[in-house]
């Protein structure tokens, strides 16, 4: 359960950094590169936030059923 926080946390991060890199102004950055890197983060983090839930969920099961 903590393992799959600590998991989501450092995807947000790196979300966080591809909307960085996506805003950047500067000539060298490939910005289809950085916008289909950005979309695969979100996707991630979909899926890690969805589990992080079921997780959290199965350990209210446990505890309060």
């Amino acid at each position: 359960y903590e393992r799959a926080l600590r998991t989501t946390i450092s995807r947000l991060e790196k979300y966080r950094t591809d909307l960085k890199v996506l805003r950047s102004q500067t000539e060298d950055v490939d910005i289809p590169k950085a916008a289909s890197r950005m979309a695969l983060s979100q996707n991630l983090l979909e899926v890690s936030a969805k589990a992080s839930r079921n997780i959290l969920q199965n350990v209210q099961n446990v505890l309060f059923h």
